[in-house]
């Protein structure tokens, strides 16, 4: 187990995180022993009759998954040194703990008049823009958003790195035209009378500071006004997504959101297929 864990370090996993999959995994090895099956043995059916054991055990969903991504850790850290072992435990998860997408998906096409529509007046307003302009057309969290730094912004060549964490991976997308001109003039007017440093956080406060909630805050109650559709940066986030997954192939979009698993990305698959039933109940003669 020992080997296990620096495995889960070098992984770049949290401290806490390379704990509790050590913990799970210790429970999952300790019940094959009882079963008197060897790791290398373990087969899918072994695996069904674990999950079965832990629902007996009064184990959540939410929880069974939880341990089954740590079980499917280990057998790929056990594939390291057994090349031909199988991953029993791959693409294993319990369905019905499957997060739900947030409600009130809002049309691309709304999103960019949303954007179009927001008027620049000031300092304030246009770093505003140019936040709304990355959430809208990168996808951006707002976690994200927090960690850019002025670095990441690649002007010449029009794109913007996102940086990755531990909860999505890193990318380089491509910003839109109107984004390098505003970028440009946010860099050049803006950001130089908030702070006096060239490098480092991108987007700060009007007051200096690097916490953005209030400004964000501020933001979408000014947005919420021109469209009360729109909540929050979580529902342009979805909303986004969703968009994409009807232009691009699911691994695009997978590598543009950031998600570190397919299954991530997946979720927004089904939201098409929702809103796909809509419209045919919407407009089935027998409807």
């Amino acid at each position: 187990m020992d080997i296990f864990e620096t495995y889960l370090q070098e992984k770049s996993f949290a401290k806490a995180t390379v704990y509790q999959h050590c913990r799970y995994c210790g429970q999952f090895l300790e019940w094959l022993e009882t079963q008197q099956i060897s790791p290398s043995d373990c087969s899918y059916n072994d695996l069904l009759s674990w999950i079965d054991h832990l629902k007996q055990n009064g184990d959540s969903i939410k929880l069974i998954n939880r341990k089954l991504l740590s079980v499917r850790h280990y057998f790929s850290f056990f594939q390291l040194k057994n090349k031909e072992a199988a991953n029993p435990a791959a693409g294993l998860y319990l369905k019905s703990s499957r997060k739900r997408l947030v409600s009130g998906i809002v049309s691309f096409d709304k999103l960019e008049q949303l954007y179009q529509n927001y008027q620049i007046m000031d300092a304030r307003t246009l770093r505003n823009k140019v936040i709304l302009s990355l959430l809208v057309y990168q996808g951006i969290t707002t976690d994200e958003l927090h960690h850019l730094e002025t670095e990441h912004v690649k002007l010449r060549e029009g794109k913007l790195k996102i940086p990755g964490n531990k909860r999505s991976n890193g990318r380089v997308l491509h910003l839109q035209a109107f984004q390098v001109l505003d970028l440009q003039e946010y860099l050049l007017t803006v950001r130089p009378k908030l702070t006096s440093e060239k490098d480092g956080q991108l987007f700060l406060s009007m007051e200096g500071n690097p916490e953005l909630k209030n400004s964000l805050h501020h933001l979408f109650r000014a947005l919420k006004k021109v469209e009360p559709q729109i909540s929050n940066a979580n529902q342009i986030r979805q909303s986004v997504v969703t968009y994409w997954l009807k232009n691009h192939n699911l691994r695009q979009v997978q590598y543009m959101a950031g998600h570190k698993y397919v299954s991530s990305t997946e979720r927004y698959q089904q939201n098409n297929i929702e809103d796909l039933q809509k419209e045919v109940n919407k407009y089935h003669p027998l409807g």
